[in-house]
């Protein structure tokens, strides 16, 4: 199996699709950039783990992400807008 590691920041639009798109994994990981819509909530209501950190720079959260603790030895790593 494959885990997924979802970045985000106020994408409350485009989060459910990506979801979707990634559902077949049991792992789902979304570190969030502090927003202020409702990524956050969707996220927990699908049944994603949430993080949040303060974003600085897309390499240094990307990394930060990755040191979260996923099930499996693959992580995807999508942002909101993309699909597999």
């Amino acid at each position: 199996m494959i885990s997924v590691l979802i970045l985000t920041h106020n994408e409350e639009q485009d989060l459910p699709g990506c979801l979707d798109s990634v559902a077949w994994s049991d792992d789902i990981h979304v570190l969030d950039s502090e927003s202020t819509d409702r990524t956050a909530e969707i996220a927990r209501e699908r049944g994603a783990t949430v993080s949040t950190r303060h974003f600085d720079n897309y390499a240094a959260q990307r990394n930060a992400g990755m040191q979260l603790p996923f099930r499996h030895a693959w992580v995807l790593v999508l942002d909101a807008d993309e699909r597999p």
